[in-house]
């Protein structure tokens, strides 16, 4: 059934959500065990990544004109971090919700696949190397490797993993370098004259951001779980 996570909520109106007590039924894997659908309060949620303006307008206007919810958000158990659903999350705060239907997961056991994105463009040019110089300013030395490839040179860089993502973000090389951010993709290499891949995150930086009230650039990190393949509709005027 429908879980609410503390007493306060025993009273909210109930949600309009079908057959939520079969509500893994649409996933293959047997290991989404232990998760659990819950309404949790909006202000005790945090957050990792930050959000894109054009995705969140696109999802404040599809609930507006639906006056719905389609899918709940993905919470670890802990420390209540948004694993998935941050552009949901911003959208529904701007809305004045109260309550947010969320997946509370185990973070390892049932997300166990934590992968990332790439950085990829056409065009070598002296800025690239000028952006470059500037990330690093930003970062201090560390065990991990920025790899960037530009043309048919192959850069190492050492560098403080988190460290890197956030300079990514202050600097926003998505813009300034005309790039487009794709899965980790190996086969890429060959498509692309200029490519960055920053070193690949942990579970526990996760953790260590979201502690320390911090938040990578949108779409950071890129987590596997057949959880994003459920729907469950909620009306919008439940969770206010």
């Amino acid at each position: 059934m429908l879980s609410r996570r503390n007493n306060n909520l025993i009273g909210a109106p109930d949600i309009c959500a079908a057959d939520s007590q079969n509500f893994l039924k649409d996933t293959k894997s047997p290991k989404l065990s232990s998760i659990r659908l819950e309404l949790l309060p909006i202000s005790e949620l945090k957050s990792h990544e930050d959000i894109e303006a054009p995705r969140f307008k696109m999802l404040l206007s599809d609930i507006v004109s639906r006056k719905l919810v389609l899918k709940p958000i993905i919470v670890e158990s802990k420390k209540f971090i948004v694993i998935d659903g941050h552009h949901r999350l911003a959208a529904l705060k701007a809305l004045g919700v109260k309550h947010v239907p969320a997946y509370v997961v185990d973070y390892h056991h049932d997300v166990p696949v934590l992968s990332g994105w790439m950085f990829a463009g056409e065009q070598v040019s002296g800025k690239v190397f000028k952006i470059l110089e500037e990330m690093e300013s930003l970062c201090k030395p560390g065990p991990d490797e920025l790899l960037v490839k530009t043309a048919d040179d192959m850069l190492h860089i050492q560098v403080d993993r988190i460290d890197i993502y956030l300079a990514i973000k202050e600097i926003d090389i998505i813009n300034k370098l005309h790039l487009i951010k794709i899965p980790y993709n190996e086969r890429a290499h060959s498509h692309f004259n200029v490519l960055i891949l920053p070193p690949p995150l942990k579970h526990t930086d996760v953790y260590r951001i979201a502690e320390k009230g911090l938040v990578f650039p949108p779409r950071t990190t890129l987590h596997i779980t057949d959880l994003k393949k459920c729907y469950r509709t909620f009306l919008l005027k439940n969770l206010l």
